[in-house]
């Protein structure tokens, strides 16, 4: 199976999307991706975010793929968990932090 198939079988598990960190995460040199965007078999949306020619823009998908720690919340949340019917305005979403407090014992 060549370089290209597998990229191809990535976007079909991603419902015809790819990011850049998963063709390097699936040990593929990403120069591949350029060699198909050259080829006309994959179109380049962003930066590190590609589908497939016929692909229909999913800006859900993209936020989630280039920020590891967000949240969606509110009313993208309700949207995205079918309990609305009206799509919103803008994202709102969280993110999660790690917050590392370091207390000493005081000697007595």
């Amino acid at each position: 199976m060549s370089n290209s198939d597998k990229i191809l079988k990535l976007m079909e598990k991603n419902n015809g999307y790819v990011t850049t960190r998963e063709v390097v995460s699936n040990k593929i040199d990403k120069k591949f991706l350029s060699d198909m965007v050259k080829k006309g078999k994959i179109v380049r949306i962003s930066r590190g975010y590609y589908g497939l020619p016929t692909y229909i823009e999913d800006e859900y998908y993209k936020i989630s793929s280039k920020s590891n720690n967000a949240i969606f919340s509110m009313t993208t949340a309700l949207y995205l968990h079918n309990l609305s019917d009206r799509t919103p305005l803008y994202f709102i979403f969280l993110y999660q932090q790690v917050i590392v407090v370091n207390f000493k014992k005081k000697k007595e």
